[in-house]
C-alpha cells in the first residue's frame, strides 16, 4: 500500500500539476477497481512489462524503444476499452489516454533491433482479462518513466546546440 502511494505521489510530482494529478490518480484507481487488480491471479506469472524494462539501462535508446512499444500497447488497449461499461458507470480514461498519446507523438527514439522483447510485446493479447488486469496494475509504475526519459533526452539534445566560445 505504501509503495502504491509513493509511486502515485512521484507520478503526480513528475508529470502533472495538482488538479490534473488528482484526476489521473482517480482514473488509475477506477481502472484498478474495474479490473480487480488486487486479485492473486494478477501476481501469478510475474509482470507483463516491468521485467522487460529492467533488462535495459534506463535512459538508453533500447529502454526507450521498449517503453515506446509498451505505451503503444496501452494506447491500443485504452482505445478498445474507452467507453466500455464498468461495474456501475463508464470508465473515464481520457486523461491517461491523452497523456500516453502525447508522449508517443513526442517520442524521438529510432528503431533498434530488440527482437525478443518487441515480439513478446506484439504477442501480448490485450483482450484477455488477466492480461488487462496485470496491465492496469503496472500502469501506475510505468507512467513516471515517461517524464524521466523525456527530460534526459531534452537535456542531452540541448548540449549539442551550445555555441563554442572563441
Amino acid at each position: 500500500m505504501k509503495l502504491c502511494f509513493i509511486i502515485g505521489l512521484v507520478t503526480c510530482l513528475l508529470l502533472l500539476g495538482s488538479a490534473s494529478c488528482d484526476r489521473l490518480q482517480d482514473e488509475i484507481n477506477n481502472l484498478k477497481s474495474h479490473f480487480d487488480t488486487s486479485s492473486h491471479e494478477v501476481a501469478d506469472g510475474g509482470p507483463l512489462f516491468l521485467n522487460m524494462l529492467e533488462k535495459w539501462k534506463q535512459g538508453s535508446p533500447e529502454s526507450g524503444i521498449v517503453f515506446h512499444r509498451i505505451l503503444l500497447w496501452y494506447e491500443n488497449f485504452f482505445k478498445n476499452i474507452k467507453g466500455a461499461p464498468g461495474k456501475n458507470k463508464e470508465l473515464d480514461i481520457s486523461n491517461i489516454g491523452n497523456l500516453i498519446s502525447k508522449w508517443i507523438v513526442e517520442d524521438r527514439y529510432k528503431p533498434v533491433e530488440l527482437k525478443y522483447d518487441l515480439d513478446k510485446l506484439d504477442n501480448i493479447q490485450w483482450n484477455k482479462q488477466l492480461v488487462q488486469r496485470k496491465a492496469v496494475l503496472e500502469l501506475e509504475m510505468l507512467l513516471p518513466r515517461m517524464n524521466v526519459n523525456g527530460r534526459r533526452r531534452r537535456r542531452s539534445n540541448m548540449g549539442g546546440r551550445r555555441r563554442s566560445r572563441t
